[in-house]
């Protein structure tokens, strides 16, 4: 969904099977535009998702799940969990839009 219009991009149909992150790149697929951002919740942080999206040429913000780990220092994931970590989720997900 593109956020600033509510315009719907990229739909995929799925069985109970397959997991939010699983399909994302299907649905990067589907859009011809140069993709912007990504934003997603926990079910999205993913090595997988980061990769699609970074092969899009995205930026990526996902809000890391529970007990996450850092990555690389430079990755957005890391970033994330250091900012999370001094002002808190509720400030950071304002942040962050």
């Amino acid at each position: 969904m593109d956020a600033d219009v509510k315009d719907v991009l990229a739909v995929e149909v799925t069985t109970a099977q397959w997991t939010d992150s699983e399909v994302l790149a299907g649905r990067l697929e589907q859009i011809d535009d140069p993709i912007g951002h990504v934003r997603a919740d926990g079910a999205y942080d993913t090595h997988g998702v980061y990769t699609a999206a970074g092969e899009r040429g995205a930026e990526v913000t996902i809000s890391p799940r529970e007990h996450a780990v850092p990555w690389t220092p430079d990755h957005p994931r890391t970033q994330a969990l250091a900012a999370i970590a001094a002002q808190g989720l509720l400030a950071w997900k304002q942040a962050v839009g």
